[in-house]
């Protein structure tokens, strides 16, 4: 049997297909082939804005058109790039173990070390809106310059630019092993990630894929890391927000730590729960119902 895979040409979106690849041959050996499928998606064909043409959905449409066709059988992202609300038919059926979820800022070797150590007038790269707010709010000085490009093409401009600092998944930079720059590592609990930051996410589309086909892809999953991911995205859906929203969630340690932001980075709120039950439904509740009442949806929609 073999297992099509569709991917972003990316080398860190091949990297990831490649991870998954490894999970299976490890469970079945030779008795599954699988072959992967590169393709160019919308979001890499543009340098415009995310936020006003798409948002990073752009990442996810062209792989799923191949699961629509039946050229593919699963589909590989960075979960945190996957729109919480998927189209009909299409499913999110297993994740790999999660990688670093922690955000980094890289700094130039001649430069601060640290980001306590940057001026109050830096010019820092990020083309998150989550970010910017996050760190605007801290650091209300800081200009912040949008970026575009795969994980090496954003360090290569950073270097080459009078920028003083880049903003980046630390997952990223590990996985890729980028160890000649120098970075600042922040803990998600003092700079709350993106949805889902640092999870690989297998996607399949109920109208073409067997049986046989959708079970062996479910048998790789991590079920701590879909169980963490699946919370992040139902709160984010809840929300009516997406992953250019100003808002950042995970789910760690049966925490959910939830840090929001009005799109100017002047007001923030801050969200710091126990679940209540390892059950999705029941763990969720009293988080929603807090966010219902606390009306954050207005907030990140300033």
């Amino acid at each position: 049997m073999e297992i099509r895979i569709a991917c972003r040409k990316s080398p860190l979106a091949v990297l990831q297909a490649n991870k998954f690849i490894n999970a299976i041959k490890k469970k079945y050996g030779k008795e599954i082939k699988c072959r992967l499928i590169p393709m160019h998606s919308a979001g890499d064909l543009t340098d415009k804005d995310l936020s006003q043409i798409g948002g990073k959905g752009l990442f996810v449409s062209g792989l799923e058109s191949a699961l629509v066709s039946g050229n593919a059988d699963v589909a590989i992202h960075s979960l945190k790039d996957v729109p919480a609300k998927l189209n009909d038919g299409f499913e999110i059926i297993s994740c790999l173990k999660r990688g670093n979820p922690n955000d980094v800022i890289v700094l130039k070797k001649n430069g601060p070390s640290t980001i306590q150590e940057l001026n109050d007038c830096s010019k820092i790269a990020t083309s998150s809106p989550r970010r910017k707010a996050q760190w605007k709010i801290h650091n209300p000085t800081f200009e912040f310059v949008p970026i575009r490009g795969n994980i090496s093409t954003r360090i290569s401009k950073f270097l080459e630019s009078d920028l003083d600092g880049l903003l980046m998944a630390a997952t990223a930079l590990e996985r890729l092993n980028i160890q000649e720059h120098h970075y600042d590592e922040f803990n998600y609990q003092d700079v709350v990630p993106s949805v889902c930051q640092g999870i690989i996410g297998m996607e399949i589309y109920l109208g073409t894929i067997s049986q046989e086909k959708r079970q062996i892809i479910q048998s790789v999953n991590h079920q701590n890391s879909f169980n963490s991911g699946m919370i992040e995205r139902e709160i984010i859906k809840y929300l009516d927000a997406d992953c250019m929203s100003p808002i950042g969630v995970i789910c760690r340690d049966e925490m959910i730590y939830l840090d929001a932001f009005n799109k100017e980075g002047t007001e923030i709120y801050q969200l710091r729960e126990a679940l209540a039950s390892n059950e999705l439904k029941p763990a969720l509740s009293p988080i929603l119902e807090k966010l219902k009442n606390d009306r954050v949806h207005e907030l990140i929609t300033k």
